[in-house]
């Protein structure tokens, strides 16, 4: 659609007689006034001529009401540097400009483009047709222009706002950083310090057994065993919130990792685990190299393929480490064990939720808490596949871990 269609375009026009070919004087007034010339300008659009002395009024006219168009003689330097300011005024539409020249010289011409000016007309040519018709073609290209320079203003304030989200997101994640900072310090420095006073009651427990079991009846000796294993068992509950802590939101260390090497060590950590069991682990192919931090990547494995030989009625149990060919790459942890009900694969990963009971399964139900935590330590992640009765898969990334697989 033709942006100018259907409008009255404003213009404002030098006032003052030029001096045309074989040195006739052109009156510009009279010219674009002439009923006979208005006719040559058949569009449906409407011209409004104001008339300005010097450059010193068009200045304040521009300043002070609506122009579409200056049509002007550019001949000299002034009106040269007058054509620059005039594009850099701080107006919501800057006006086109149709500059006046002496002659279709290239250095004129040039001189007059440069200077900001949108078309140029020569004296010789200076017609009511051509001068209708150009400052059509002038406003034409400057009423782009000014969209273009509207868009790009509007571009660049959205672009310094969503920096200014950006920035305060970065501070409130500062922030965030450092309260959970402060939680895990309270946390690990609480959990230390209460492992003492446990150990303690746990070691009077055995001392009372021993010095005055004897006096004790049947109920006696019960209680006092149930109090000593709670404080056992608390005991772990608050290592295991140590451990979480421990490993925080960054890894303790980082270099390059024999994944391989970290599975081998943690199934020689789970030797007596899998000799009670009866149980299989098997390494689809070599898991090559990587990135990140071994111990923590071994306690990935240990836990993993430690869950998968515990929580298994199968004979023999069994558990297959392997990958799969995406990027990042994706590893897998598979077994023949009971299986978890879908509505409980999310809370699995609940620090201290247990699916199953103390008596049946021993643990404090932290295990899959802490490997999660390694992995998102390491800018991966962990979900599964699994249903009652049938097995579990655990998949899981290790952003940092490198795709290459040679051993």
């Amino acid at each position: 659609m033709n942006p100018i269609a259907l409008q009255t375009i404003h213009v404002l026009l030098v006032e003052g007689s030029s001096t045309g070919p074989g040195g006739l004087r052109i009156d510009l007034r009279e010219l674009v006034e002439s009923p006979s010339e208005r006719l040559a300008d058949s569009s449906d659009v409407s011209y409004d001529f104001t008339f300005c002395k010097d450059l010193h009024e068009v200045l304040e006219y521009v300043q002070g009401y609506k122009v579409d168009v200056v049509v002007l003689p550019i001949l000299d330097e002034e009106a040269e540097a007058f054509v620059s300011m005039l594009q850099r005024l701080h107006v919501i539409r800057v006006p086109a400009v149709v500059g006046i020249v002496d002659d279709y010289e290239d250095d004129l011409i040039l001189r007059a483009i440069r200077s900001g000016a949108q078309e140029c007309m020569t004296y010789q040519s200076l017609t009511a047709d051509s001068i209708y018709r150009t400052i059509r073609h002038a406003v034409t290209r400057q009423t782009i222009r000014n969209d273009l320079y509207s868009r790009a203003r509007e571009l660049e304030v959205a672009r310094a706002k969503i920096q200014q989200q950006a920035d305060q997101l970065r501070r409130h994640a500062q922030k965030l950083d450092q309260i959970n900072h402060n939680l895990d310090e309270f946390a690990y420095i609480v959990s230390h310090d209460l492992k003492e006073p446990l150990r303690g009651i746990a070691a009077y427990c055995d001392i009372l057994y021993e010095d005055y079991g004897e006096q004790l009846d049947e109920d006696g000796v019960r209680r006092l065993g149930t109090l000593g294993e709670l404080c056992r068992r608390l005991e772990r509950l608050v290592a295991a919130v140590l451990e979480y802590c421990r490993i925080g939101g960054k890894l303790p260390g980082e270099g390059e990792v024999d994944l391989d090497l970290a599975v081998r060590m943690a199934v020689a950590s789970l030797e007596s685990a899998i000799s009670r069991s009866g149980g299989d682990v098997l390494i689809d192919r070599p898991l090559g190299m990587g990135r990140g931090d071994g111990t923590l990547i071994t306690q990935i494995f240990a836990n993993l393929i430690g869950n998968g030989l515990k929580f298994n009625s199968s004979d023999p149990p069994r558990v297959e480490v392997g990958w799969l060919d995406e990027k990042p790459r994706i590893f897998y942890v598979r077994d023949n064990g009971i299986g978890i009900a879908k509505k409980h694969h999310d809370e699995v990963f609940n620090i201290f939720r247990r699916l199953h009971s103390k008596k049946r399964y021993e643990g404090t139900g932290a295990g899959l808490t802490i490997v999660q935590k390694i992995i998102q330590a390491h800018g991966g992640r962990i979900w599964l596949e699994s249903e009652k009765d049938a097995g579990s898969t655990f998949f899981f990334t290790l952003e940092k871990v490198g795709s290459d697989t040679s051993g």
